[in-house]
């Protein structure tokens, strides 16, 4: 009987061992998040409050879903949080926040979820949402955008600063006003995208011609044309893309929202400064 009770020990430390793992894997097996029957984008009204629920499941390399191990390792408690923490990226306008979250379960598959309430005062603009994996590292962004009905005011004292390589400045300046309807885009807000026509009327000596183009129902900074030589976003030969980038400083940060969303997405505050830069996409410094 003695013999029974250690080997019946035996069978149930090694149980748990091997469960302890399997949570372990189920966190650690596959280097992506991607989303679970959730949409990448949603678009609130400003002034209409809201909730939308996001989800997430581990990817493989390839981003195919698979599933985490149980609920239990999602839910927070009060000794721990769960292994998907979910946050707005700093730079997000106000109002738009992370009420709850945790996992569940959909047939065989486990999701982790997160619930972001939109208020009805929020500030117009777009928010990115990030769900992290604490274990592998592992990330992903949800945008949800804040539109106004109809365009929203100017904004007042905007600097900018345009290089036409990681150093080389081209000009830089202050507009006193910012509006949304300074090019034909997709936000009734202003955007840093609303910066370049006012741009090149300060600059007409420099900045002789720009195009913002339309690409997949999304407004782009194609080329601009500085000291008679246009600097466009292409493709070369060995694969390296070349085009134009930004960041938003305010009060003197790197906002990491303006490493995220496109240019027409980013809402404008009074006093932003607004950096262009053209060269090989994820080589250009702003630090």
């Amino acid at each position: 009987m003695r013999k029974l009770k250690s080997l019946f020990a035996v069978i149930m430390a090694m149980a748990m061992m091997f469960a302890m793992s399997s949570v372990a894997l189920a966190a650690t097996t596959d280097p992506n998040l991607t989303s679970y029957d959730t949409d990448y984008t949603y678009t609130v009204t400003q002034g209409q409050e809201d909730i939308i629920e996001l989800k997430v499941v581990p990817a493989t390399a390839g981003y195919a879903g698979s599933t985490f191990d149980n609920v239990a390792e999602l839910q927070p408690t009060a000794d721990k949080e769960g292994i998907v923490q979910w946050a707005p990226v700093a730079g997000s306008p106000a109002g738009v926040d992370v009420a709850e979250y945790g996992g569940d379960k959909d047939g065989d598959t486990v999701y982790a979820y997160a619930y972001v309430y939109v208020s009805s005062d929020a500030e117009a603009g777009t928010t990115s949402i990030e769900a992290k994996n604490t274990v592998t590292g592992a990330t992903m962004n949800f945008t949800i955008v804040v539109e106004p009905a109809t365009p929203a005011a100017p904004v007042s004292n905007i600097g900018y600063e345009v290089y036409t390589d990681n150093t080389t400045l081209a000009f830089k300046g202050t507009l006193a006003s910012v509006a949304a309807n300074n090019h034909y885009g997709n936000t009734n807000f202003p955007s840093v995208l609303d910066v370049v026509m006012p741009m090149q009327t300060a600059n007409a000596s420099k900045l002789t011609a720009y195009n913002i183009a339309n690409t997949w129902n999304s407004y782009v900074l194609q080329s601009m044309t500085i000291n008679s030589k246009v600097y466009e976003n292409y493709t070369a030969e060995d694969g390296n893309y070349y085009g134009w980038q930004y960041r938003v400083i305010r009060n003197g940060e790197v906002l990491s929202l303006s490493a995220i969303v496109g240019m027409d997405d980013f809402a404008l505050q009074a006093g932003d400064t607004v950096v262009l830069k053209y060269g090989v996409y994820g080589a250009v410094d702003f630090e």
